[in-house]
Protein backbone atom coordinates (compact mmCIF):
# COMPACT_ATOMS: atom_id res chain seq x y z
CA UNK A 1 0.00 0.00 0.00
CA UNK A 2 2.84 2.59 0.42
CA UNK A 3 3.89 2.24 -2.70
CA UNK A 4 0.61 2.73 -4.62
CA UNK A 5 0.47 5.58 -2.39
CA UNK A 6 3.84 7.35 -3.17
CA UNK A 7 3.64 10.41 -5.16
CA UNK A 8 7.22 9.44 -7.14
CA UNK A 9 7.41 5.93 -8.12
CA UNK A 10 10.05 3.98 -10.48
CA UNK A 11 8.52 1.21 -12.57
CA UNK A 12 10.23 -2.14 -14.35
CA UNK A 13 9.78 -5.39 -15.61
CA UNK A 14 12.09 -7.89 -16.98
CA UNK A 15 11.69 -11.53 -17.68
CA UNK A 16 13.53 -14.99 -16.67
CA UNK A 17 13.01 -18.17 -17.88
CA UNK A 18 10.87 -20.08 -15.01
CA UNK A 19 12.65 -23.46 -13.92
CA UNK A 20 10.68 -26.37 -12.39
CA UNK A 21 11.40 -27.39 -9.20
CA UNK A 22 14.58 -29.49 -10.66
CA UNK A 23 16.05 -26.49 -12.76
CA UNK A 24 14.70 -27.49 -16.00
CA UNK A 25 12.30 -25.71 -18.29
CA UNK A 26 11.53 -27.89 -20.99
CA UNK A 27 8.67 -25.79 -22.10
CA UNK A 28 10.91 -22.50 -21.88
CA UNK A 29 8.13 -20.70 -19.67
CA UNK A 30 8.58 -17.43 -18.81
CA UNK A 31 7.77 -15.04 -15.64
CA UNK A 32 8.34 -11.71 -15.05
CA UNK A 33 10.17 -9.61 -12.66
CA UNK A 34 8.25 -6.42 -11.45
CA UNK A 35 9.74 -3.58 -9.55
CA UNK A 36 8.38 -0.46 -7.65
CA UNK A 37 10.93 1.94 -6.42
CA UNK A 38 10.25 5.27 -4.28
CA UNK A 39 12.77 7.02 -2.19
CA UNK A 40 12.15 4.89 0.52
CA UNK A 41 10.79 1.34 -0.19
CA UNK A 42 11.87 -0.98 -3.00
CA UNK A 43 9.46 -3.45 -3.82
CA UNK A 44 9.63 -6.74 -5.87
CA UNK A 45 7.15 -8.96 -7.31
CA UNK A 46 7.48 -12.11 -9.66
CA UNK A 47 4.30 -12.34 -12.00
CA UNK A 48 3.09 -14.82 -14.69
CA UNK A 49 2.29 -12.36 -16.80
CA UNK A 50 3.34 -8.94 -18.34
CA UNK A 51 0.23 -7.49 -18.91
CA UNK A 52 -1.63 -4.05 -17.51
CA UNK A 53 -3.44 -6.27 -14.61
CA UNK A 54 -0.01 -7.22 -13.68
CA UNK A 55 1.27 -3.59 -13.66
CA UNK A 56 -1.84 -2.74 -12.11
CA UNK A 57 -1.42 -5.16 -9.10
CA UNK A 58 1.86 -3.51 -8.34
CA UNK A 59 0.23 0.07 -8.51
CA UNK A 60 -3.18 -0.18 -7.98
CA UNK A 61 -6.11 0.82 -9.57
CA UNK A 62 -6.14 4.26 -8.28
CA UNK A 63 -2.65 5.21 -8.76
CA UNK A 64 -1.93 9.17 -9.19
CA UNK A 65 1.37 9.96 -8.48
CA UNK A 66 4.17 10.28 -10.91
CA UNK A 67 5.35 7.31 -12.78
CA UNK A 68 9.16 7.13 -13.78
CA UNK A 69 9.20 4.09 -16.43
CA UNK A 70 10.13 3.16 -19.80
CA UNK A 71 6.13 3.96 -20.70
CA UNK A 72 5.56 -0.05 -21.48
CA UNK A 73 2.16 0.01 -22.79
CA UNK A 74 1.01 -2.31 -19.92
CA UNK A 75 1.39 1.40 -17.43
CA UNK A 76 -0.45 3.36 -19.77
CA UNK A 77 -4.43 2.61 -19.00
CA UNK A 78 -3.42 2.95 -14.93
CA UNK A 79 -2.14 6.61 -16.12
CA UNK A 80 -5.19 8.24 -18.31
CA UNK A 81 -8.66 7.59 -18.22
CA UNK A 82 -9.53 6.76 -21.89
Amino acid sequence: MYVQNSPVVGADETSFNQGNVDGSNPKQSKAWLWVAVTPLVTFFEIALSRCSDAARNLLGDDFRGILNSDRYGAYIGLLFDF
